[in-house]
Order: C-alpha cells, then structure tokens, then sequence
C-alpha cells in the first residue's frame, strides 16, 4: 500500500475492471485469508491490516501450480512471474522441498495469505475466472506482503467510501489503518496501482460506487488489473531490493529497507522521473529527496 498523486500515463492497463471472484464476503477484505492462529490473536476482520506482512527471504519465492489449474489459469501465472521477474529484484522458482513457498490452485474465487511466514504454505485460490495475468499479480502482491491501496491512513484525503452503497454487513472491509500501522516505502498515494479496490466493490446493486475519487479524473482508473502502476514497481523494489530481505514471519516486516551512507540513488528509475523532484506535489518531492538525492541534486 502505498501518500498523494502521481500522473503517468499507462498503456494496455486495463482499469475499473469488476472481478466478482476478489469479493469473497467469508474473507478479510474479499481476497486475504486469516490463519486459524491470527484469529486468535485477535488479528481479525477489524484489525489484520495493521499487521505487515513478512519478507520472502533474499527475494526468492519458491512455488508449485496445482493440477486443477488448466492450461489457461497456468498462462496467466507464467505471464504474472514474468512481469515480477522484468519489473521487480523478486525471483520465482519451483519448489524442491522448501517448507514456505506458494501454492497455486483452483478454489472458489480469488485469495491470498499476506507475506511470508516459516513454515506456511500460501495457498493462492484462483478460480477460473482469476485467470488473467493483472488478477494474478494482485493475489502474489498480497503473498509479498502488500494490503490494498485504499486501506492507507492517508486515503481519505483521495477518495470517499460511500458506505450506503456497501454490501449491508461489509463495510469493514474498507476500514482505515493508522499511519503507524502500514510502511508504505515513502511513495504517494497511487490510484492506479494493482492493490486498488475497483469503484464498485462490495456494492449492494450492480453500479452503484462504493468508492468515489475526489479528483473525477481518477474515478476510473482505480481498480487497474492489467499490471503493475509505476508506484507499484517500485514499492515493490524497496521493500525487497533495499534490505536484507526477510523476517521470521509472524508479520514482521523483514527488515528495513533503503540505506545511509554517501550521497546516491537508491532506486534505479531517478533519471526517467526526474521532474517529480520538484514538480509533482510535496509528497512526491519528499520521496525523491529521500531516493533521489544525486539526480534531484539534493546532495548536501
């Protein structure tokens, strides 16, 4: 999850795309599944998001594809690793006999675990119609530890929940978190990012928002399921690329990421975005001082 807003352009993003199988009303915030042991710990439909997910250790994630995933529902997951493995330091392989890894199957609709945990297998559910490759990368960014989007402390300053539109009984899922709860690298609020609920989720009628931008330009575009927004690519970098990588589970955060030392840039697309060091809105200009200090020229 991500703080204000950022203008790219995209294309072949496929934006405000409805996926009835990611609202699953049994399950925390339609597509995250609880442990029987988070449960007793109170890490419940209210309070699971204030939990960060662990690392995956060094960025290697260990996998299997069950043999309820046809051919198509395979393409998708190949197509989903192959844009983590262009755009991110994160590296898939096939299992061998490493207790965590993630497992790939056909259940009842769209979910994940979120982050690493020793020991536990995250069953990714994919119904067949999770398979597109956008769907995918959704469900593997909660298994890397991501939450949605819209759950940041900041986002009411971006859009409105219009709970009168909810699913009587769901409104929970669109629950705010506390600003110490969710580490969201430094990046700003991205209304184009993969983890974004679609304006329509949890609706009582089919059409009705449940999620109003306050800026009409981005009414549209949250919901994005066709890949990776700028912002994601590289939240994704610091939380895996920046660190050492990986915690004990129990979601911890692994770590921390970025680094101190002589004047440098820390993530590698500086040049390409270098008018955001001065242009794009003060928590924008507050990231790239802190990522960008050698392109932006804030070396002191």
């Amino acid at each position: 999850m991500k703080i204000l807003l950022l203008l790219v352009a995209f294309s072949g993003v496929v934006f405000s795309e409805w996926i009835k199988e990611m609202e699953n009303q049994e399950l925390f915030q339609g597509d995250i599944v609880l442990d029987p042991d988070e449960d007793e710990r109170g890490l419940n439909k209210n309070t699971f998001a204030s939990i960060k997910g662990g690392r995956w250790p060094n960025a290697r994630i260990p996998y299997v594809i069950d043999g309820s995933i046809s051919s198509r529902g395979q393409s998708a997951i190949s197509a989903a690793i192959s844009d983590y493995h262009s755009y991110t330091c994160i590296r898939f392989h096939r299992r061998t006999n490493e207790r965590s890894y993630i497992k790939f199957y056909k259940g009842r609709g769209c979910s994940s675990p979120v982050g690493y945990r020793y020991g536990r297998v995250n069953s990714v559910s994919l119904a067949s119609g999770c398979w597109t490759k956008g769907v995918v990368i959704h469900e593997i960014g909660h298994s890397i530890g991501l939450y949605h989007e819209q759950s940041r402390p900041d986002r009411d300053s971006h859009v409105r929940i219009q709970t009168q539109n909810i699913i009587s009984g769901m409104a929970y899922n669109f629950n705010k978190q506390r600003s110490s709860n969710i580490d969201s690298k430094g990046t700003p609020y991205d209304f184009d990012s993969i983890m974004h609920y679609g304006p329509y989720a949890f609706a009582r009628s089919r059409g009705l928002i449940t999620i109003k931008t306050l800026d009409p330009q981005y009414q549209n575009r949250i919901g994005n399921r066709g890949g990776f927004s700028t912002i994601d690519k590289r939240q994704i970098n610091l939380m895996y690329c920046g660190g050492s990588g990986g915690s004990g589970g129990n979601g911890g955060n692994g770590g921390n990421g970025g680094g101190s030392g002589s004047c440098s840039d820390k993530v590698t697309d500086c040049q390409k975005n270098i008018q955001g060091c001065r242009s794009w809105g003060q928590a924008w200009i507050d990231y790239m001082k802190k990522h960008c200090q050698k392109s932006c020229g804030f070396c002191r």
